[in-house]
């Protein structure tokens, strides 16, 4: 089973990734809509994203398909991304850029907000102090662990209870800056990470040459 566990690459390559490969791939954004649409109580749902997400709409067309009545007020605020990443989640300038995004948002009024990046769950302390605790905050992450758990189970494909977990990094870019950014990200070291060439990944897909 595969799991894009990015938003912005959700968006990007779910559905071709589903078209090349056999096995069940699960998306973070379908998961973090549904969440959503059940949680708000005025029917206004926004979402801070990447640019990539926001110009994709998906967030909006899974939403809509759900439930066609509620309003979106979508927000791209990339510059949090990098913040997160530096490890500034809490700081003052982090909280001045999230201010800014959160703005329009609490005029809007929506009561539920879709956190549409996989880094934003470190801001929710910062969320919480801008937006106030009316506000429903969606961890796609969450929503999609549970359905992952629930397309196993359908598929027979849950591991052995006693079988330990085994796990291996593979990564396109810089281990060095993965593993920065991880160390970040999760608080903790990770298992030896692998670097993988691009090439290699297209051709093991039957795509190469692709974009």
């Amino acid at each position: 089973m595969l799991v894009v566990a990015c938003n912005t690459a959700t968006a990007a390559a779910l559905n071709t990734a589903r078209e090349v490969f056999d096995i069940p791939i699960v998306g973070v954004i379908t998961p973090g809509a549904e969440a959503a649409v059940a949680a708000t109580r005025n029917k206004r749902v926004a979402v801070i994203s990447t640019e990539g997400t926001l110009q994709s709409q998906e967030y909006l067309h899974a939403i809509r398909e759900a439930n066609p009545t509620i309003g979106v007020l979508p927000k791209a605020a990339p510059e949090l991304v990098e913040l997160v990443e530096a490890g500034k989640a809490e700081a003052p300038e982090t909280e001045a850029v999230l201010r800014d995004a959160l703005t329009d948002i609490v005029r809007f009024q929506a009561d539920t907000l879709i956190l549409g990046c996989t880094h934003y769950p470190l801001l929710r302390p910062l969320i919480r102090k801008i937006a106030g605790d009316d506000m429903t905050v969606v961890d796609s992450a969450e929503t999609t662990a549970a359905r992952v758990k629930r397309v196993l189970a359908k598929n027979g494909l849950e591991a052995d209870d006693h079988e330990a977990a085994r796990h291996q990094i593979y990564v396109t870019g810089s281990p060095e800056r993965f593993t920065d950014v991880a160390r970040i990200l999760f608080g903790q070291d990770l298992p030896p990470i692998k670097p993988v060439r691009l090439e290699l990944v297209e051709a093991m897909s039957g795509r190469e040459g692709a974009a």
